[in-house]
């Protein structure tokens, strides 16, 4: 009779433990643990013609706080992340490069040259 009593708290310990481990990945996603643990994708490699180009403009881009690169609205690598809206010849002024996922060099050169 008496292992009843300590084998029941053993049991809810661990059913206890049970529920907290699978809220777990839950949580981790919700306090952002989990949100950016992707590499930075690598920078674009960007001709000179397109970099002139592309310094004039004033198209929209994409920049994600303290990342290094700016992406098109359709790259796949920004995903759901918050992301700041800039115009690309200024996202290039604050030092910004261009993401070679989305390739918004090439893309936006390549827009202009071919309306």
């Amino acid at each position: 009779m008496m292992r009843t009593p300590r084998k029941t708290r053993v049991d809810r310990v661990i059913r206890r433990l049970q529920v907290i481990l699978k809220a777990l990945p839950l949580l981790c996603v919700r306090i952002g643990t989990n949100r950016d643990d992707q590499q930075e994708p690598a920078e674009e490699d960007t001709d000179a013609a397109d970099a002139l180009v592309v310094s004039e403009l004033t198209d929209e881009v994409l920049v994600l706080d303290e990342r290094p690169r700016y992406h098109l609205a359709a790259c796949d690598w920004v995903g759901e992340r918050p992301t700041i809206p800039l115009p690309v010849n200024e996202a290039r002024q604050l030092g910004f490069t261009p993401c070679a996922v989305c390739a918004p060099d090439a893309t936006l050169a390549a827009a202009t040259r071919h309306p």
